[in-house]
């Protein structure tokens, strides 16, 4: 009788994304509101990560978006979930260890008037948009008076 040896692998990985946000007054420069939160990578942003591994280079996030939807964020959560989106194009991104930041900054004469709530790391490709992580901010209330500047960072690794 042959014996099979059974080796179980206990090690996970898992992503975990957090988000820091700083907004400042556009004529000081003074940092008013400085906070960060951990994001949840969404169903539709786990099977992004699947075809990235599986070698579709295409789907990396592209966008930030803001929106003013209060609600906490959930695993099932989509696009459509996000509500009065701003959306802002990634102008920075930072390759660390085991992770990757993106950086938006939004100007004075940016997306003013409202209150943002949530925030989405979006992957926009051949005009389809696809929700990768998503927030709930403690409020930003953005105006003219004051500048944004958003940092997501997603590192992977065991979880």
């Amino acid at each position: 009788m042959e014996k099979h040896l059974v080796v179980k692998n206990r090690s996970r990985a898992g992503l975990r994304g957090e988000l820091r946000w700083e907004v400042r007054d556009t004529i000081t420069g003074r940092l008013v509101h400085s906070s960060r939160a951990k994001n949840l990578v969404v169903n539709d942003g786990l099977q992004l990560m699947r075809d990235m591994v599986a070698g579709d280079v295409h789907k990396a996030p592209t966008e930030i978006w803001l929106g003013t939807n209060s609600a906490a964020a959930t695993a099932t959560d989509t696009v459509g979930t996000m509500t009065g989106t701003y959306t802002k194009i990634i102008t920075a991104r930072a390759q660390t260890t085991f992770g990757i930041s993106f950086q938006v900054f939004i100007g004075s004469t940016e997306a003013n008037g409202v209150t943002y709530n949530e925030a989405g790391l979006v992957t926009t490709r051949n005009g389809s948009n696809t929700l990768f992580a998503r927030i709930k901010l403690l409020p930003i209330v953005k105006t003219s008076s004051v500048t944004v500047t958003l940092t997501w960072t997603i590192t992977m690794g065991a979880a």
